[in-house]
C-alpha cells in the first residue's frame, strides 16, 4: 500500500475513533458508560478558596497587552471549493478551501447516498472503500492533487452532521 492511501486510511480512522467519542456513539452501546460516578460538589463554591474569590467584579484584573488576533489566515474562511458539493437546504454552514462543515435535515442514509453520487459527478475518485459504524460514514475521494475526507454522522437530534477536510495529497 503506497504512503498517499495509508494517509487517508489513517486520518479516516482518526476521524472516526474522535467522531464516535464525541457525538455520544460510545454511549449507545450497551454495558459501555452505564455506570455513573458521582463527583462530590461543594453545597457553596466559598468552601473551595473563599480567599480568591473577589467580592465584586471591579475587584477583578483586567488583562492587557494582548496581540491583535489575526483575521484572514489561509485556508480559513471563506467560500468552499466549487467542486465540494453541499446538501441543501443545510444549516451553520462554514466553507473554505481546507474544511467545508454544516448540518442538515437530510437523513444519515440520504446524506450518504448524496455524497456517494455527487463526489464522482463532481470530477472526484473514490479513494477507498466507504466506512459506516453505526450512525456514522467516513469517505475519502481524491482529485487531481487533493484529498477530501467527509465524515457524515446521524445527531441525537435527527439531523445530520456533514464535515469535509480537503487537503493536498503530496503527489
Amino acid at each position: 500500500m503506497t504512503r498517499s492511501r495509508r494517509l487517508p486510511i489513517a486520518v479516516s480512522l482518526l476521524a472516526l475513533v474522535t467522531l464516535a467519542c464525541t457525538c455520544g456513539l460510545l454511549s449507545r452501546i450497551p454495558g459501555f458508560g452505564d455506570e455513573e460516578t458521582p463527583v462530590p460538589i461543594p453545597e457553596r463554591i466559598e468552601t473551595l478558596a473563599p480567599e480568591f474569590l473577589p467580592t465584586e467584579f471591579q475587584d477583578l484584573p483586567i488583562p492587557t497587552g494582548f496581540p491583535e488576533i489575526p483575521t484572514g489566515l489561509p485556508g480559513l474562511g471563506g467560500e468552499r471549493p466549487e467542486d465540494v458539493p453541499v446538501i441543501e437546504p443545510n444549516e451553520d454552514l462554514f466553507g473554505s478551501e481546507a474544511i467545508v462543515s454544516y448540518t442538515t435535515d437530510t437523513p444519515f442514509e440520504d446524506a450518504l447516498a448524496f455524497y456517494q453520487e455527487q463526489m464522482e459527478a463532481h470530477g472526484w475518485e473514490e479513494a477507498s472503500d466507504p466506512l459506516t459504524v453505526g450512525g456514522v460514514a467516513l469517505l475519502t475521494y481524491e482529485k487531481e492533487s487533493r484529498s477530501a475526507l467527509i465524515t457524515i454522522s446521524a445527531t441525537d437530534d435527527d439531523k445530520t452532521s456533514v464535515q469535509i477536510l480537503i487537503g493536498e495529497t503530496g503527489e
